[in-house]
């Protein structure tokens, strides 16, 4: 039996009656024709017009075909599914409307994002009134999870807004198979309407749900250009009061063409205090410093900027950094306080130094300083060691001159043995000199103006050796020239260990005489202090780790920002604090962490930078990765899918084949038959 749609079907047959009237009509008017005489033509006449009736009705009769069967593929004439035991009470149809950030971006037709809300409407309107539906977002609310009505869905597609966390196309079809297995219905629909940027298909594989009929609408922006603020560092891990401090920035050109003349300002604390230039080419990146100065200690909130359309939510970038007044070093000295540590120290009021000998360590200066310096200790007490060990774990550092009276080994490595080091030999006469000085590291790194030329090290008249375990990082500083290392740094925990093979005495070396001596001794203590990370990522960066100890208020702790305010999950655990704030931060911008103390810290944050990506899979692409199993549609074409899903069997492209056949059958009689 084959169906109609109804109203369709009326408009057809009243079609259809309009040629047959008019070709009556036509019979009417012209059936008698006039002569004075025709009885020599009856005969003709009568046969003539016998073939010309019959030809004007064969050629109405192709006429009449032709547009019937023209009207019938507008009224979708379908053969019923027969095979009706399997069905439920309605269909699910899982509509996903990908609402991240590049989808505000512009098409020939419009906005994305809008243009994906009107074709999700249309897709629930071509569908029953009994049908369940489901509306998904990157934003993966619960209340998206189930299935709900036709009336509803419309809804809430009009509350869709646009959102900065982004999901990949894997994830998106796990969770619309999730809510669409809710129906026993065998008929389970999902599509799928995003700009399929590249990053969302990164690593994709199809494991798409084979009872679920899938059907991707790519959305084609007409935007290919954006510049994004990447990311930022600083030259030096420390910041310092009243001197130039260089910051480095990182910027990034998506588009195919090259940007010159761009500008970026930097501010702090909401003043502007420094602008740059940059040129960039097309599909590539580059860093450009920024010089600045601040005049006062304590949590810096910052801001990067620049000026780009029309996609504009990477156009800032965050970040925050401490700055502190001094940095606070202890000396626990073993014989007795050394004047090279003092005097290089005393040429700056920045350094706080505190000097003290091995029988009055005061166990909680450890904690607050920035640098330990361990002078010419003959005997570690258990205690110490314990501390030590604690304090650089966390995060501390802490610079190791052997004493000079060591006799035996013992001892010495009762200590060294905590961070794996172990003394192999000590103070054997055996003059040397440094050949290699590194000029990469953190230290030494922009520490001499001229370094094309050969420099003068340090000399060495007797020294401890070392081995090194390679469980830690170990990177060389001084190197003599037998590859044995004068100054040497290891990485342990979440801090640094200096080790010197000489202690700071005229007869072992001349290295507290050297120019490589002073920056030594005052980068490492700049370097001390642990700076928190310059900004994190909003959903990528779950957690939030504080390398100190978080003294919680009366209500606890609060993390805000205008007309934003949540206490976040903290976990304390060896003097670190670590905050879990799951997803609540949807914004980006510099958020305060209220705590006990009054030096509340400064939290970051920054969009993820896959959305800054402007390049787009091609529907050819698509279809590659979709495999049998997912159809790729064309936004114009989605109504045509809706009609397929429902397992009727369609007529109208039939209809459509006939009616052109009658019109060249029409043509056909007309020319041939005379």
């Amino acid at each position: 039996m084959i169906n109609f749609v109804f109203p369709q079907f009326l408009w057809a047959l009243l079609a259809l009656s309009i040629p047959i009237v008019i070709h009556l009509f036509h019979f009417k008017r012209f059936k008698k024709v006039l002569f004075s005489n025709v009885s020599f033509l009856k005969d003709i006449q009568i046969t003539t017009q016998n073939k010309r009736e019959i030809k004007r009705w064969l050629v109405l009769a192709a006429r009449c075909l032709a547009l019937i069967f023209l009207v019938l593929a507008f009224t979708q004439p379908f053969i019923p599914k027969n095979n009706n035991t399997s069905t439920g009470k309605y269909r699910a149809i899982s509509i996903y409307i990908d609402n991240s950030f590049s989808m505000n971006a512009d098409s020939k037709d419009g906005n994305l994002l809008l243009i994906a809300r009107q074709k999700a409407k249309e897709i629930v309107k071509g569908f029953k009134e009994s049908d369940k539906f489901q509306i998904l977002t990157n934003n993966f609310e619960g209340r998206h999870q189930h299935l709900i009505s036709k009336e509803e869905c419309l809804l809430w597609i009009d509350e869709i807004k646009p959102t900065s966390v982004t999901r990949s196309i894997t994830d998106v079809q796990n969770r619309q198979a999730q809510a669409l297995n809710q129906s026993n219905d065998p008929n389970k629909l999902a599509f799928i309407l995003s700009d399929f940027q590249t990053s969302i298909l990164k690593n994709y594989q199809n494991l798409a749900d084979t009872t679920i009929q899938t059907t991707w609408v790519p959305l084609n922006s007409s935007n290919k250009k954006n510049i994004a603020i990447d990311s930022c560092y600083f030259e030096t891990p420390y910041i310092k009061l009243n001197a130039a401090n260089k910051l480095i920035v990182k910027i990034k050109n998506y588009g195919e063409e090259a940007i010159e003349n761009g500008s970026i300002s930097l501010y702090i604390n909401g003043q502007q205090k420094t602008v740059g230039g940059f040129t960039v080419n097309a599909n590539s990146s580059i860093e450009t410093i920024l010089s600045f100065t601040i005049n006062q200690s304590g949590w810096q909130k910052c801001e990067l900027s620049i000026v780009d359309n029309p996609i504009t939510f990477d156009d800032k970038l965050y970040f925050s950094f401490q700055a502190n007044a001094e940095a606070k070093v202890y000396v626990i000295n073993g014989i007795s306080n050394n004047s090279f540590i003092n005097n290089v120290y005393a040429t700056d009021p920045y350094f706080n130094v505190s000097n003290t000998s091995i029988n009055q360590i005061d166990y909680s200066q450890l904690k607050k300083s920035g640098l330990i310096i361990l002078n010419e200790i003959e005997t570690y007490q258990t205690g110490l060691s314990n501390e030590l060990k604690e304090y650089i774990t966390n995060g501390g550092d802490a610079i190791f001159f052997p004493s000079s009276k060591v006799e035996n080994l013992d001892n010495l490595n009762q200590f060294l043995n905590i961070f794996d080091i172990t003394a192999t030999e000590v103070y054997n006469q055996k003059e040397t000199v440094c050949d290699k000085l590194n000029l990469q590291s953190l230290i030494y790194k922009d520490a001499f103006e001229n370094t094309k030329t050969s420099l003068d090290l340090p000399k060495v008249y007797k020294y401890v050796s070392y081995s090194f375990s390679k469980k830690y990082i170990t990177e060389p500083l001084l190197t003599l020239k037998n590859n044995k290392l004068l100054i040497s740094m290891i990485k342990f925990g979440k801090g640094k260990l200096y080790i010197s093979a000489v202690p700071l005495q005229p007869d072992f070396s001349n290295f507290q005489n050297h120019a490589t001596f002073v920056p030594f001794m005052l980068k490492s203590a700049m370097a001390s202090s642990e700076m928190q990370p310059l900004f994190y990522r909003i959903n990528t960066d779950k957690y939030i780790y504080l390398y100190k100890e978080i003294n919680k208020t009366e209500q606890g702790i609060k993390l805000v920002k205008t007309n934003f305010e949540m206490i976040p999950e903290i976990n304390v655990a060896n003097g670190n604090s670590r905050l879990f704030l799951s997803d609540a931060i949807k914004e980006s911008g510099n958020y305060e962490l209220l705590t006990k103390d009054n030096n509340h810290p400064i939290i970051s944050f920054n969009y993820d930078s896959d959305e800054s990506n402007t390049t787009y899979i091609s529907e050819n692409e698509l279809s590659k990765m979709a495999g049998s199993n997912i159809q790729v549609s064309n936004i114009d074409k989605v109504d045509k899918r809706i009609l397929a899903f429902d397992g009727n069997k369609y007529l109208w492209r039939y209809c459509i084949l006939l009616a052109i056949f009658f019109v060249f059958l029409e043509i056909l009689l007309i020319k041939l038959l005379k």
